[in-house]
């Protein structure tokens, strides 16, 4: 592997990755790439992004900006942030990396991308967890169209 990565390498890197996915991994349209459990990493020109869903159908309230505060305390690298929805009942909680590619690690960044493909589901349900006195719902869902479900969390990570 080159010492820099690009659009095309990232993209091949995170697929190389996903189709070890005990879940299985998709794509749409060339730039888009998915596991059927819901992470997902896009590439542009400059940057690839990797993320995840864990809520939506939340209620913008001081308890959940606390969660995500307390979060975002513990992130070493990526976020947690709350995307906008319909209405104030309906935000979902998702949490991304970027990855701009002059300043990230080939190998640091296959390592990351390998270990939340690894437990996303355990990464999810552990911060579900925080939520548990806030009303809320699965961000993925496992008997809906996951390329569907892809599109809707690349604008939550965009």
């Amino acid at each position: 592997m080159d010492d820099q990565l690009d659009e095309q390498s990232f993209r091949d890197l995170a697929m190389n990755i996903f189709l070890h996915s005990p879940h299985g991994a998709d794509s749409l349209i060339d730039r888009l790439l998915f596991t059927n459990d819901g992470v997902i990493a896009t590439a542009s020109e400059s940057c690839g992004t990797l993320g995840f869903g864990i809520a939506s159908g939340v209620t913008l309230t001081a308890e959940v900006l606390s969660v995500v505060e307390d979060l975002n305390r513990l992130m070493v690298y990526g976020h947690y942030w709350l995307a906008s929805g319909a209405d104030n009942n309906n935000w979902s909680l998702v949490c991304g990396f970027k990855f701009p590619y002059d300043q990230v690690d080939p190998q640091a960044t296959a390592n990351l991308i390998a270990r939340i493909m690894r437990h996303n589901g355990d990464l999810v349900l552990a911060v579900r967890q925080r939520l548990e006195n806030i009303p809320h719902r699965p961000y993925w869902l496992p008997d809906a169209t996951a390329g569907a479900q892809a599109i809707v969390l690349v604008g939550h990570l965009s």
